[in-house]
């Protein structure tokens, strides 16, 4: 009984030190120097969706609190009612459960048929109808993507749900972090999925998006569900509800947008571009010919941190980093380049390490 007693003691005694060191680990989101761009949350559900608690109009209401431009939301097998508002456009596109996986239907008005949706050429159907497929949660452990990659049109190259289903050690220590340092328990939440990431890195074209997906049901804080992950677009953001419908789904369908986390305060400032010789500049999502482009140039986010790093790659190898405001690469040889920026946050207890808070797509070069 003693014996017991004092194994008891000396594990609540353990978990008091190291809650108390949890705490006091210094750590708060960085915040961005540029103006907030426009952003909206994708992979959102609604309680259309039979997992889902949150009303539609609580999404809305949650997400111009939270000053976003846009929601993608992505119900399961169905299309949730939203009343229009004049300050967010709501993109309504369903998740479909196949036999294969789970994929999201970009572009699609309304939800396949049970009976299409078990064919083998499901992600065709889509293509098909005019729509975009985007896998959803492809190397999750529980159920990820057996079907064919054919006809894939963007992978989720990070999903919020992933490092907690997937991690059993990393969701224990997530939980036992978040009544401690709110803060730092959601930041290891974005650590890299190297599966998900080399999946798509199989693709050469940039017109296969790279996604990045908060999953969101409702089943914790929805402010905090829904801030996660933002998608920040490279275009204009008309007056008209039309014209911001359309630049929404034409900058996520042709790669024209970058994936940033919460870790940075509202994003902004960040750019991925190539510079022509004739001193233009294109975005991602396209094809370019070497001969036409006389460098790559990133600009990171304007942090209050030293410890930003910008990380090319070339067919999903690292070629090139660089720490400061500007990163220029000149005379790109052929390939498939992207960006990731990288931020040193600290561990639960000792220690640091370096994590991802921004996701390029991909300019492609040519011969």
């Amino acid at each position: 009984m003693r014996i017991r007693f004092v194994l008891l003691s000396s594990a609540l005694l353990l978990l008091a030190v190291m809650a108390t060191a949890i705490h006091f680990r210094s750590f708060e989101p960085f915040a961005s120097n540029a103006p907030a761009p426009i952003r909206g949350s994708y992979h959102i559900h609604s309680d259309a969706s039979h997992d889902g608690r949150t009303t539609p109009a609580a999404l809305q209401k949650t997400a111009e609190e939270l000053n976003l431009q846009f929601l993608v939301v992505t119900d399961h097998n169905t299309t949730a009612e939203f009343k229009p508002t004049s300050n967010l456009t709501v993109l309504n596109y369903p998740e479909l459960s196949t036999p294969f996986g789970h994929v999201v239907g970009f572009g699609l008005s309304k939800a396949l048929s049970s009976a299409q949706r078990k064919e083998p050429w499901v992600l065709d159907e889509i293509k098909n109808r005019g729509g975009k497929a985007i896998l959803a949660h492809p190397t999750r452990r529980r159920n990820p993507w057996q079907g064919s990659w054919q006809s894939v049109g963007g992978v989720e190259i990070h999903n919020i749900a992933d490092q907690i289903q997937d991690h059993p050690t990393q969701a224990l220590q997530f939980l036992f972090t978040l009544p401690f340092n709110t803060e730092l328990a959601l930041a290891h939440l974005f650590r890299r999925n190297h599966k998900a990431i080399s999946r798509w890195d199989d693709f050469s074209d940039p017109q296969v998006i790279g996604i990045c997906a908060n999953d969101s049901h409702g089943q914790m804080n929805i402010h905090r569900e829904l801030s996660l992950w933002t998608l920040e677009i490279n275009a204009p953001w008309p007056e008209d509800a039309k014209g911001r419908k359309f630049s929404a789904i034409h900058s996520i369908a042709t790669g024209s947008f970058h994936c940033s986390s919460s870790i940075i305060e509202h994003g902004g400032g960040f750019q991925f571009l190539a510079e022509l010789k004739n001193k233009e500049t294109r975005s991602t999502g396209l094809n370019l010919k070497a001969n036409e482009v006389d460098a790559l140039v990133v600009h990171a986010p304007d942090l209050e941190s030293k410890s930003t790093s910008i990380v090319l790659y070339r067919n999903g190898e690292s070629i090139a980093q660089g720490n400061k405001k500007t990163f220029r690469y000149p005379k790109p040889s052929p390939g498939t380049y992207r960006v990731e920026i990288h931020l040193t946050v600290p561990r639960m207890l000792i220690g640091h390490e370096a994590i991802p808070v921004i996701y390029s797509n991909k300019i492609r070069i040519e011969d």
